[in-house]
Formats: structure tokens, sequence, C-alpha cells
């Protein structure tokens, strides 16, 4: 019975992550994707506790990795008043500097190698594994390949294409640069922070 259980709490959990994430390849507005992948992620959350996996780190990995991606995004709905994709793209050709801020942003959001994310989806994947194979590693892989997926639909509405010429593109200056580096820069270390927690 405590098996049962255990495994439907997974499945909840796991099913939970997938649908937000399939939600995730349509966002537009960038408040609310960053909103559905912290969802999709943080349940991603409780298929590891529902094989013993201790929460803290996974969790905390997880949410730190969205940090840089929320404040840039905050910056372009300051800028231009919201977020959206499709509405000024081609900062990779007026704002080069926020525009390769922005593109490792998004790969830490998405749980690229050695981001805090990647860790955590690391002990999610290998702490459940034992327990259950299938409850763990199918929706952590599906939902890592659909954050992967809309990440790339993010940057293709933003980063690149052709600039529109009635907006006032102003790039970031190098104190702001500099901010958000070293806050990347922090992400990488609390990266080695969360491995040494699994070790």
């Amino acid at each position: 019975s405590g098996g049962w259980l255990v495994s439907a709490f997974a499945l909840w959990g796991g099913l939970t992550s997938l649908l937000y994430a399939f939600r995730l390849l349509s966002a537009r507005d960038g408040q609310i994707w960053i909103g559905q992948l912290y969802t999709s992620a943080l349940a991603l959350v409780w298929v590891g506790a529902a094989h013993d996996v201790p929460p803290l780190l996974p969790a905390l990995g997880l949410g730190a990795s969205l940090l840089p991606l929320w404040f840039l995004l905050d910056g372009l709905t300051r800028r231009f008043g919201i977020a959206r994709t499709g509405l000024y793209p081609g900062l990779a050709l007026r704002m080069p500097r926020f525009a390769a801020l922005f593109i490792v942003a998004v790969l830490v959001a998405v749980g690229v190698p050695f981001s805090p994310g990647f860790f955590a989806i690391a002990d999610l994947a290998f702490g459940g594994i034992g327990a259950n194979e299938l409850l763990t590693l199918l929706p952590v892989s599906l939902a890592w390949l659909l954050w992967t997926w809309a990440g790339i639909n993010l940057l293709a509405g933003i980063v690149f294409g052709e600039p529109r010429a009635d907006l006032d593109y102003v790039d970031l200056d190098s104190r702001a640069v500099l901010l958000h580096g070293s806050g990347m820069g922090a992400l990488a270390l609390f990266g080695l922070v969360l491995v040494e927690g699994m070790l």
C-alpha cells in the first residue's frame, strides 16, 4: 500500500511538471514563460521527494537558476513595457551585450550542464532511479527536453531576427553587464556547492 502511494505521488508530480513544460512551448510573455518553467521545475522536486531524494538542494538549484533570466526579463519589461517574444526581435544586432547575457541566462534557466539546475536535475534523476526508473527518468528527461525546446523558441523570438526600425534600442552599460555577469558567476559557484552536496 505504501509503495502504491509513493508511485502515485511521483506520477502526480511528473504529470504536473510535464503539463507546465508543454504549456511553456506556447508562452509568449516572458513573465508567464518563467512562471511556468518555475512551476514545472518545482513539480519535479516532488518526483524526487517521493523517492526519498532530499528536496532542499534540487529546489534551490532549480529556483536559483531562474534568477538571471528573471532580472533580464524584468529589464525588458521596464524598457519596452512588456517582455514578449516577437515584439522586438533582433536584440543580438541592436543590444549585443544584453543579448549575450540573455542567451547565457536562458541556457542556465533550462538546466544546461554546469548550471545549478543541471546538478539539481542530476540529483533528482540519480537519487530516484534506484526506487523507480520509469517514474523518475521519464518525467525528468521529457520535462528537460521541453524546457530546452521552449528556450530555443524564446531566443528565436527575442535575440534573433530582424530588428524593428521604430524602436529605440539601448544596450546595457558596462556596470550593468558587470553586475549581471557577477551574478551568473555566483550561480556557477553555487552549482559547485550543489555538487558537493550530492557527493
